[in-house]
């Protein structure tokens, strides 16, 4: 299984986005250096890749900001159009605080 770069977002190439982005360890790297390009390059990345197999673009149901030593990470809990609930995990370093 590997990896395919398309419009800029990392996805598997078994479309599926499995082990993409589910956990702090996979987690989606944010590259942008603002508060607010940084939210709208996850919310683009969402509507790019989020439940593929699921139904389709997913809606965000709630956000939670974790830490995990010295990484700042946004955790979006999502629902796929099939109604099944996904998180995904990314890491903010790049631009939290930074307006």
């Amino acid at each position: 299984m590997g990896v395919l770069l398309a419009l800029g977002f990392a996805v598997l190439a078994d479309g599926c986005g499995a082990g993409v982005g589910d956990s702090f360890e996979t987690a989606i790297v944010v590259t942008e250096y603002t508060e607010d390009t940084g939210v709208t390059w996850e919310y683009d990345w969402l509507t790019e890749n989020a439940c593929p197999c699921n139904g389709g673009p997913a809606e965000v149901e709630q956000q939670d900001l974790e830490w995990q030593g010295d990484i700042a990470y946004d955790i979006l809990h999502t629902r796929c159009e099939d109604g099944s609930l996904r998180y995904y995990y990314f890491n903010i370093n790049n631009f939290f605080g930074k307006w």
